[in-house]
């Protein structure tokens, strides 16, 4: 990669931000630490936006998802019942929430260093966002268990893995109550 392109592809990195913004408004979606997000029924969807460099640029995009009771429950465990009422972005970029699930990557060569080019990813990346999360609401939490279960071990699998059979034990005594 000559010099030019890599000047080029630092600019691009540094107004990644400025970029995604606009382009995330139509579809509801917020934006905290350069990560987009959205909480739709009791599922929090999470999309990554970088941009790479290895022979070429690319825009690698990774999607992630985890039911938003995850964050209550390993708060409760250690002690930090105060962050739930902290801002809802917490549970995207907080050191200690619960670990989300990666449900797809997406990878998109930036040939030419150009803005258009990005955007076009970008859109591209949201647009699958939201058609993904349109097939899977309202049913949020069957589709992450069943994923979940499909993942190999990945960092922090175990700490997900007893959240949700807290959630279901609890669940299922609730129903029991009733």
């Amino acid at each position: 990669m000559t010099r030019e392109e890599r000047k080029a592809v630092s600019a691009l990195k540094k107004n990644l931000p400025k970029i995604v913004k606009p382009l995330i408004k139509p579809y509801g979606f917020r934006m905290t630490s350069g990560r987009v997000w959205v909480r739709k029924d009791d599922m929090l969807y999470v999309m990554i936006p970088l941009i790479n460099i290895k022979e070429a640029a690319i825009l690698h995009t990774t999607f992630l998802a985890k039911p938003v009771f995850a964050d209550d429950y390993l708060w409760d465990i250690l002690g930090m019942e105060e962050n739930k009422s902290k801002p809802f972005s917490l549970r995207v970029t907080g050191a200690f929430a619960a670990p989300p699930v990666n449900f797809h990557v997406s990878n998109h060569p930036l040939s030419v260093m150009d803005v258009g080019e990005l955007e076009a990813g970008l859109r591209e990346d949201l647009e699958y966002l939201s058609a993904h999360i349109a097939s899977v609401s309202p049913d949020g939490l069957s589709w992450f268990r069943e994923m979940e279960s499909k993942q190999e071990r990945y960092l922090q699998s175990d700490i997900m893995r007893l959240i949700l059979l807290l959630h279901e034990r609890f669940h299922h005594q609730r129903k029991e109550l009733r």
